[in-house]
């Protein structure tokens, strides 16, 4: 089986349609941290894989016993790689059958399946320069957390999220990355599970893995030690956030140098150490990443070689996921 994930860059800038007075709404009004500076990038298919094979999603753990390393992920992380406020607000989720001024705004009748959100529809939206500012913000929004944040498998607006979305200024107030964290780790839970049911009963078809799955990627690379012979070819910037830096070649570099090629097994990684957590972009405080007001700049910062090759804890947080998963092939 391989992972197939694309994300944001081209896709989240792309959504930025319509009028120069349209562009500029993303911009200045919508509030959504660094979103439209993501870079594009792909995460290479086998190695995600191989590193979603070795997390615990119940304590929210990656653990490589070659050579005993592992990375404990929390919330922090996901507002690194993804240049996310740091709201502290719970995400408002409403059930199918609550009550919301917004929810019948996106829904078209399909022939065969009654009332549908489609995500092209609200991209449809978007191009219309008409809707007002907070109508558009939060169909630009919904379009974000339902490609990237939480991808599902039926291209469909994620309503759910609607309770969270009514007012742009509050948006920043909540806690999307805790979201996301969970929602990942959940996804990976149920992804393992079917891997062993499908395992034990010989199936081969496609499986699928639930949540904003890049952003595992991008910590995994953010922890690899490499030699400094390798430096002098490429040197991943780890200038923070990680999505705005990073790149297709970085990624290369990583399953180059960081393959098992002592195994005939496809897609087998874990090779190099990792460096010291303090030399990570993670041991770094920013607190205001991601909020409108913050605007120092964030200076690129070359990775270094380092000698030590002792791997450290990001967090000791432990969690457990209960959310359900939207979906990510993998086949």
């Amino acid at each position: 089986m391989f992972v197939e994930v694309s994300f944001f860059g081209a896709s989240i800038e792309g959504h930025n349609t319509g009028s120069k007075e349209t562009s500029e709404r993303s911009h200045h009004s919508s509030r959504v941290g660094v979103l439209l500076d993501i870079g594009s990038f792909s995460t290479p298919k086998g190695l995600l894989e191989w590193i979603v094979s070795k997390i615990d999603p119940e304590l929210g753990e990656f653990r490589n016993p070659r050579n005993n390393t592992h990375i404990v992920f929390n919330k922090e992380m996901v507002v690194k790689a993804l240049g996310l406020p740091r709201g502290t607000r719970p995400v408002v989720l409403t059930g199918d059958h609550e009550e919301s001024p917004h929810r019948d705004f996106y829904r078209i009748r399909y022939k065969t399946a009654g009332m549908r959100s489609p995500i092209y529809y609200a991209e449809h939206l978007l191009e219309n320069d008409e809707l007002d500012d907070e109508t558009w913000f939060r169909t630009f929004y919904l379009v974000v957390i339902g490609r990237y944040f939480f991808p599902g498998t039926s291209s469909m607006l994620p309503l759910e999220y609607l309770g969270s979305l009514g007012d742009s200024k509050l948006v920043c107030e909540y806690d999307w990355a805790d979201q996301i964290f969970r929602h990942t780790m959940s996804g990976i839970k149920c992804f393992q599970e079917r891997c062993r049911k499908a395992k034990k009963a010989g199936n081969t078809n496609p499986l699928w893995a639930g949540g904003c799955l890049p952003w595992i990627a991008i910590v995994y690379m953010d922890h690899l030690d490499f030699p400094v012979s390798t430096l002098s070819t490429h040197r991943i910037n780890d200038a923070i956030p990680r999505a705005s830096n990073i790149s297709d070649a970085d990624f290369m570099f990583v399953m180059k140098h960081d393959k098992n090629k002592l195994t005939l097994i496809p897609n087998t990684y874990g090779v190099r150490p990792f460096r010291p957590f303090n030399a990570t972009p993670y041991a770094v405080v920013d607190a205001n990443l991601g909020n409108k007001d913050f605007e120092a700049p964030i200076l690129p910062q070359p990775r270094e070689a380092h000698p030590s090759h002792s791997g450290q804890d990001a967090s000791q947080q432990h969690t457990t996921q209960t959310l359900s998963s939207p979906e990510v092939l993998f086949n």
